[in-house]
């Protein structure tokens, strides 16, 4: 690890220590893939005060805060993927989620702003490589759990801009795992998608098998949000969702932070950036679409009806939420 980001852990630990965890209040765990507007939600959320957050926790990398610690608490998983764990991997992954609903772990997280005198009394979790781990986040009464998700299209070119790995590979070595999901004529296909398929068709696979959980969970405990809900009605969605339904308190606060870009939003294009400063809601959920031709459109709905995912649709920015 580099020194100075060995330098910024330290200093980041000295602060998380020096707060007091104190947790008393239901946390908030945010499930997503990445890219898919998480930062933006969490950075919203740790307005609050009091709010002790987690990034990325099960995200065991080398550049990742924390990694060694991860490295010692976590069973290693192809991609950091958290899936069909065996008997000895899930007793390890409960401990550690356990740990992290009791903000035992000071090197995880931070409170950015805290009550006084430097108390942080509820968890905030931002959570991408356990979106399988689904259930079991919604089975802990101690949990208010959100599923954000974002156009296929938006995700997937995001993603392909960045020039990250795919977490699908992982999830296409377990047979039995995609069985939960997945029938057999969906799992050929997909195989052969992994075989032929461009760089595109493969991040519009990846962007199903990560966000099946979340589209077929039926579990009313769900919060089910789309990122173009954040973008287009954020003042609604902070009243109605954060303040009324979850209790975060700072409403004007929050609102405020949806105009501002998140900490992720370096990683977005320029024009994108700008749309975010300005508030220009319809190019927040449609900019994608000018950059992708529309044959590499039709494929990706190719893919998205043969998996019958109907809540999106390519040739469209919004999400169908009456379907």
């Amino acid at each position: 690890m580099p020194i100075f980001m060995r330098i910024v852990d330290i200093l980041r630990e000295v602060k998380a220590r020096a707060i007091r965890r104190n947790i008393s209040e239901t946390g908030i765990v945010i499930i997503s893939a990445r890219r898919s507007g998480s930062t933006l939600l969490a950075d919203v959320i740790a307005a609050n005060r009091g709010i002790w957050i987690a990034d990325e926790p099960f995200a065991v990398f080398s550049q990742h805060q924390a990694f060694e610690l991860k490295r010692q608490l976590l069973p290693p998983r192809e991609h950091s993927q958290y899936f069909q764990l065996s008997n000895d991997e899930l007793v390890r992954f409960e401990e550690y989620a356990n740990g992290l609903l009791d903000a035992r772990y000071p090197a995880l997280g931070t409170s950015r702003r805290v009550k006084f005198p430097l108390i942080a009394d509820r968890v905030c979790l931002k959570i991408l490589n356990a979106p399988w781990m689904l259930d079991w986040f919604l089975a802990k009464p101690r949990c208010s759990t959100i599923f954000l998700i974002r156009h296929p299209g938006a995700q997937a070119s995001s993603v392909l801009r960045q020039g990250w790995a795919f977490a699908v590979e992982a999830y296409f070595r377990n047979e039995e795992a995609l069985r939960l999901y997945f029938n057999d004529e969906q799992i050929e296909f997909g195989r052969d998608v992994l075989r032929r398929g461009n760089p595109w068709e493969v991040a519009i696979l990846d962007w199903i098998v990560i966000n099946t959980p979340g589209i077929r969970c039926k579990n009313p405990l769900l919060r089910f949000v789309c990122y173009e809900e954040l973008a287009t009605n954020p003042a609604d969605f902070a009243e109605n969702v954060l303040y009324k339904d979850l209790g975060l308190c700072e409403l004007e606060r929050m609102k405020s932070m949806f105009d501002l870009p998140s900490n992720s939003s370096m990683m977005s294009t320029q024009h994108t950036r700008r749309a975010i400063e300005e508030g220009d809601k319809a190019t927040l959920v449609s900019s994608w679409m000018n950059k992708v031709d529309g044959k590499d459109l039709d494929k990706a709905q190719a893919i998205l009806d043969r998996f019958e995912i109907s809540l999106y649709k390519m040739h469209d920015a919004l999400p169908s939420l009456s379907t």
